[in-house]
């Protein structure tokens, strides 16, 4: 379990990197998606 807890403390460099990579992707998608959805079901 303290093995665990550790691993799980530790900040993994792979997370750092898809949080890095994921969260510019989200916050520019996410409102291309919302106007895309606003705008493209009327037409």
């Amino acid at each position: 379990m303290p093995e665990n807890a550790v691993e799980m403390l530790t900040p993994d460099p792979t997370d750092f990197a898809v949080l890095l990579i994921g969260l510019p992707v989200v916050t520019f998608h996410l409102p291309a998606l919302v106007m895309m959805a606003l705008f493209g079901l009327p037409l």
